[in-house]
């Protein structure tokens, strides 16, 4: 198994140990898919801060049904978004 901050830094050195089994070089892969993998953390991590926020403002509001509903209803489409990026 490969260290990926090492792919990073110097991937070069991956593809010259491919080469040395007649593997075609992948480095270049390798570091566009971990930069996706990095920006879809990302996202995740905002969509879960949103959601602990509006989380909150519930339990805060409970005694006002219309907002409670609504910030329900805004959680439960977050939830959707978080799952379709899993």
């Amino acid at each position: 198994m490969h260290d990926i901050k090492k792919i990073r830094e110097n991937p070069s050195d991956l593809d010259e140990l491919l080469a040395k089994r007649k593997h075609p070089p992948v480095s270049n892969q390798i570091i566009e898919l971990d930069e996706k993998n990095r920006e879809i953390i990302g996202e995740l991590q905002v969509l879960q801060e949103e959601r602990n926020t509006k989380s909150k403002l519930i339990g805060k509001n409970k005694k006002n049904s219309i907002l409670f509903y609504l910030l329900y209803l805004i959680i439960q489409q977050m939830m959707c978004q978080l799952e379709m990026k899993v």
